[in-house]
């Protein structure tokens, strides 16, 4: 219990952990995802004046935590499924994400290594 407690906290702190900027992007990515599923939009498109703050707030949210380096193997992981999940091989930012991904996996791969 101490240390997930001591996780979060440490995820509080550090804005810029993977762990804080993944929960970044599922919030911005989960309120826009309420907003365009709302029921009484059944048969109509979401606002425009709704719909573009919460577009740039999932899409900030989504580069933000695809460029940063991954702090653990489980977050490069997280990285991945996100990667596959949104599809984002043809993303205006692809070769910068497919960039941070191998460079994620060398330095994780090579901290596997060191006694």
């Amino acid at each position: 219990m101490a240390v997930t407690s001591l996780q979060a906290e440490s995820a509080q702190t550090n804005p810029t952990s993977s762990r804080a900027l993944y929960y970044a992007y599922r919030r911005a990515k989960a309120a826009w995802d309420i907003a365009l599923y709302a029921p009484e939009l059944l048969d109509d498109d979401l606002a425009e004046e709704i719909n573009e703050p919460l577009s740039e707030a999932h899409t900030q949210a989504l580069n933000d935590f695809m460029l940063s380096p991954a702090d653990r193997m489980f977050d490069l992981c997280r990285k991945l499924e996100v990667f596959r999940d949104e599809e984002l091989a043809n993303w205006y930012l692809a070769n910068g994400f497919i960039c941070q991904l191998a460079s994620d996996a060398r330095r994780l791969a090579l901290d596997l290594r060191r006694p």
